[in-house]
């Protein structure tokens, strides 16, 4: 066992027993996680109104909806039946100033006049991990294939199970040691890869570091099984001084490998999930000191949904029925032990060879676009939208916005 647990039951209980005690942006929520000094673990199993206590809940457009169009809203987050429950749904709005609400769900086509918004939910976790650990996320995606005019997944919606560190985005200057480890990012387009639906794909992806104010990244892709739809499945990362792995585990005990060998989006059933070494990590390997930093920092969890905005990721239709999409999570955990940062090479990170950042190459220029965009844009909520408009003008080709963290592409 480790030296130390922390879970919704080691905390106080909320003053009511209806009341979910969590706090919205921009007031950060008090964190309520383990001490991350020494091995440590953490469980949150969402069987009471006060699990959300130390968690935040965001209250704000999205970052690439700055217009409001899309919004995260407490309202779209509950704590039910023995879940997180994160809902995404269409309104129809009077006008530009008018929130989303209850009052105001629209799973049909607005009519004429009325104007159309989305509204989802994000919550993210206290600092719950550092160094080498094991975190695990069970949770449903309820994509109410029953509610859908085709039978399919209705297009435009994003579920987004991820872990981060605490260091800033890589758009801002001077960072180095920016972490994501992505469990999970999942669309609901059926635009897709292979003649393949996108939907039908769990993707999954690591970024370490900040090359050319960018991140290394390694993507990792996975066949959906149908049956797994709308079902409880497991979601896993682990971590040491050098390597990531993922693994996804079904309802019937079978656990996935997540990788794309190759290039190719395909992986088979295996008993075990082979590491994500540095070596493979990005287009080209990272310094072994800033991948230990990076996660030897502090770590938490981020769980949400959200409406798509750039045409790669396939947008809603507003013209066609919008039923409520739902992603439902049973438990999340995490368990490890710390360890020690150490120094990192000074010129290990400018000397990254990743060849879209060469000088004189498009991808490189449009690399040095995507840092002015950010640098000039400040908040990232801003930096997504004109990222957006770069695209659609063809300034920025589509691969550079791939590669960014995901708290930047949505």
């Amino acid at each position: 066992m480790f030296a130390m647990t922390t879970s919704r039951r080691a905390v106080a209980a909320c003053a009511t027993a209806v009341a979910v005690c969590v706090s919205v942006l921009p007031s950060p929520a008090s964190a309520v996680g383990p001490d991350l000094s020494k091995p440590f673990s953490f469980v949150e199993e969402f069987d009471s109104p006060s699990a959300l206590e130390g968690w935040t809940v965001f209250d704000a457009p999205d970052y690439n909806s700055p217009d409001g169009r899309i919004r995260w809203m407490p309202r779209n987050v509950s704590v039910e039946g023995g879940h997180l429950v994160v809902t995404t749904q269409r309104h129809c709005v009077s006008g530009a100033d008018e929130l989303p609400s209850d009052d105001n769900v629209h799973p049909d086509p607005c009519p004429a006049g009325m104007v159309t918004k989305y509204s989802s939910g994000r919550v993210r976790s206290p600092q719950v991990a550092a160094g080498a650990f094991t975190a695990n996320v069970k949770a449903r995606l309820d994509l109410n294939l029953k509610g859908s005019p085709t039978g399919r997944p209705v297009s435009g919606v994003r579920t987004a199970l991820w872990m981060q560190n605490d260091e800033k985005s890589c758009s801002t200057p001077g960072v180095t040691e920016y972490g994501e480890l992505d469990l999970l990012e999942h669309y609901t387009a059926s635009i897709g890869y292979d003649g393949m639906p996108r939907w039908a794909y769990i993707p999954a992806n690591t970024h370490v570091g900040c090359g050319d104010r960018r991140n290394h990244r390694a993507e990792r892709d996975l066949f959906f099984p149908n049956t797994a739809l709308g079902q409880d499945v497991t979601y896993t990362v682990k971590t040491s001084e050098d390597s990531v792995a993922y693994s996804v585990t079904t309802p019937s005990g079978s656990t996935f490998k997540v990788d794309r060998p190759s290039g190719k989006r395909k992986a088979d059933a295996i008993a075990d999930a082979g590491p994500d070494s540095m070596g493979s990590l990005g287009r080209d390997s990272v310094d072994p000191a800033l991948f230990r930093n990076v996660l030897a920092r502090p770590w938490t969890f981020t769980l949400n949904q959200y409406v798509t905005t750039f045409d790669w990721q396939g947008l809603p239709d507003d013209s066609a029925p919008f039923p409520t999409v739902r992603l439902l999570v049973d438990r999340v955990d995490v368990e490890g032990t710390p360890f020690e940062r150490v120094d990192v090479d000074p010129g290990s990170e400018g000397s990254a060879s990743d060849v879209s950042s060469k000088p004189g190459s498009s991808a490189g220029s449009a690399g040095g676009f995507v840092g002015v965009v950010l640098a000039l844009a400040g908040l990232v909520g801003v930096a997504g939208w004109l990222l957006g408009q770069a695209v659609r003008l063809g300034l920025v080709p589509q691969q550079v916005v791939d590669a960014l963290p995901v708290g930047l592409r949505g």
